[in-house]
């Protein structure tokens, strides 16, 4: 309990425009909560994939609950605000890797990245998978490298919002297309569009804008087209993957 609390307050100290804001935590005995702000739009896994949700996120383990925000009403996402909300999403996560090397969020997913009412970007959950394993093996969104989810690094972070990115462009789920497909989102995006073309992996709803959907698919794949190694200097940063997106939104 004591690593928990420590680990908490630590991250409660982070501040950033694309953070969900921690109110307080909890401890007890056996159980340790962490409650965030408010977010009626709920998470961009909703917005996405329209499904409501009111339930506590028991993803991370048993032993750590944080509560999750009610999504009522189901919109379908414009390819402009898909690309504000990924921008959001990687400004948090460089900001995160801004603080030192070993500072990681290790647990990247759209059921982690919340909405506002202007539908901006608030990532959750950043830096608990460092505390405990993950109590599943399916994880769309992990980097083929690693193993222990306690044991991320700021690459892999990087791969997390290539494959988040992939989502907003495909509509497709990550952890969907593991257990339909037998293969990662990137590996199927790849091999569908060489076999049947770009439009067969993009969202119905983002028709008409393939020319920017495909520069954003390079982007995308250009997170997760190998295993990212901490040597590897070509692999783009969080900062870098911002850069580009943001000049796409620009266009």
């Amino acid at each position: 309990m004591h690593r928990f609390i420590t680990f908490s307050i630590s991250f409660l100290i982070l501040h950033h425009c694309n953070f969900s804001l921690r109110l307080c935590l909890f401890t007890s005995f056996n159980k340790k909560l962490l409650v965030y702000h408010p977010m009626p739009k709920g998470s961009l896994a909703a917005a996405l994939h329209s499904y409501g949700e009111i339930y506590c996120n028991l993803s991370l383990s048993y032993k750590i609950n944080s509560v999750i925000f009610i999504d009522d009403k189901n919109e379908s996402l414009s390819l402009e605000t898909r690309c504000r909300i990924a921008v959001g999403v990687a400004s948090g996560i460089e900001y995160l890797h801004s603080v030192g090397s070993g500072t990681v969020h290790g647990n990247i997913r759209s059921s982690n990245v919340f909405i506002t009412e202007d539908y901006e970007a608030r990532v959750s959950e950043y830096g608990l998978a460092q505390l405990v394993a993950s109590s599943s093996s399916l994880n769309g969104y992990r980097a083929p490298e690693v193993l222990d989810t306690r044991v991320g690094s700021q690459k892999a972070d990087v791969y997390g919002l290539g494959v988040l990115l992939l989502e907003l462009l495909t509509g497709r789920e990550p952890d969907g297309i593991l257990t339909e497909e037998g293969v990662a989102l990137p590996d199927w995006v790849q091999t569908v569009v060489e076999e049947k073309g770009t439009a067969a992996v993009i969202d119905p709803s983002l028709f008409g804008r393939e020319e920017s959907v495909v520069e954003l698919l390079l982007v995308a794949l250009s997170c997760t087209s190998r295993q990212p190694s901490e040597d590897d200097l070509s692999f783009p940063s969080s900062l870098a993957v911002q850069k580009m997106i943001s000049r796409l939104l620009l266009h």
